[in-house]
């Protein structure tokens, strides 16, 4: 996860002249970001799809959560790094899935971690709260 970049990648270059006769100065700058556009959504994702989501999340929460794995005196407070935040709603995007899939795999693997290890119950009752921080 580390290797994906989490926001704008920014990086400035000076501008030289290429000859004697050129009088070019200043700064460029270059900005990238990641951007996903989103398929047309429709109630009729393919159950595989959704499937393949809450993997994704758990995967995540799982690596998110590591920390915290055996620890019966404390609970994960529910939040994921800003790359796994990306990488969740890119593959939501892409796969054009509903605010309510999206947020009803969230709240599978919240609730699965719940039962196993522990998580901050606000986060699980917040999971279900369509248009929320944690929405596509």
């Amino acid at each position: 996860m580390a290797a994906v970049p989490s926001g704008d990648y920014r990086q400035q270059y000076t501008l030289c002249p290429r000859s004697s006769k050129s009088h070019v100065e200043g700064k460029v700058e270059l900005s990238l970001r990641w951007l996903t556009v989103p398929l047309v959504p429709c109630d009729c994702t393919p159950f595989a799809v959704v499937k393949e989501h809450t993997d994704i999340v758990w995967t995540l929460l799982r690596d998110s959560a590591r920390d915290y794995d055996g620890d019966r005196t404390r609970c994960w407070p529910g939040a994921f790094p800003v790359v796994a935040e990306h990488l969740i709603r890119q593959h939501a995007l892409q796969h054009a899935l509903t605010p309510w899939q999206a947020q009803l795999a969230r709240w599978d693997c919240l609730i699965r971690y719940h039962v196993d290890e522990g998580v901050d119950l606000v986060v699980v009752r917040d999971a279900l709260k369509v248009g929320g921080s944690h929405g596509c």
